[in-house]
């Protein structure tokens, strides 16, 4: 049996291995099915692809992650009560999981706990169905750390309390399918515009359903006087 040394996950506020003595020996994240539409149209050659006309982009379903681990036990290891412990906190229940080898990421999933014991050891398998995208663990709405990024993947989209005197354009770089804008505003009035619908913004946190923001770059351009942040965090398949 090989072991993932050092590594595991953070789910719900425990990590896998300080709180539970889990060891993990194996990690499979499937990868998304994407929902496509086909429409076949009689005398027509091939079919007419529809997936992408609703929403503008692909959508995906949810993915399923295996993550397997090994527990040593001890004389008189009460296993009955390990499992119960171990279900109380996480079989079936929805939280965000943080991979130690991706810690830029987390996921938002529903754990299913199963396990198996051989003598005095086990072994214990989450079974866990994901939304298709995992999350950026920082959003445009916080200052910028060069400690966190990752150099390879991350993209640098500070939405932090922008200035805006008149006028203030800002281009954000989508990293996944559409979502709508979340702007946060100290004042109520500043208007905001992606070219083709303006809303003008009340005082605190306003999800724009109107305005949707598309993987690339998605230019909005604010008018009026106050301080404006962005709240995105992106994603990755």
């Amino acid at each position: 049996m090989s072991y993932l040394t050092n590594k595991g996950m953070t789910i719900g506020g425990y990590h896998t291995y300080n709180d539970f003595n889990l060891i993990m020996t194996d990690k499979v994240i499937s990868a998304p099915e994407p929902q496509l539409k086909y429409v076949e149209v009689p005398g027509r050659n091939g079919s007419i692809d529809m997936s992408e006309v609703t929403t503008g982009d692909v959508r995906y379903k949810d993915r399923s992650i295996t993550v397997t681990f090994f527990v040593k036990g001890r004389e008189s290891q009460d296993w009955s009560a390990f499992l119960s412990r171990l279900r109380n906190a996480f079989h079936g229940k929805k939280k965000q999981i943080i991979f130690d080898d991706d810690p830029n990421y987390y996921w938002v999933g529903r754990s299913l706990v199963e396990m198996s014991v051989s003598g005095m050891n086990a072994n214990v398998t989450f079974t866990i169905t994901a939304e298709p995208y995992k999350r950026s663990t920082t959003s445009t709405n916080e200052r910028w750390l060069w400690d966190p990024f990752d150099f390879e993947q991350g993209i640098i989209n500070q939405a932090y309390q922008m200035q805006v005197n008149g006028t203030l354009e800002f281009t954000l770089i989508a990293t996944e399918g559409a979502s709508a804008l979340t702007v946060i505003s100290d004042t109520a009035g500043i208007t905001v515009s992606d070219g083709s619908t303006t809303v003008t913004l009340v005082e605190g946190t306003q999800t724009i359903y109107g305005i949707v923001i598309h993987e690339g770059e998605n230019t909005f351009t604010f008018t009026g006087n106050g301080i404006v942040s962005i709240d995105y965090s992106g994603g990755s398949l």
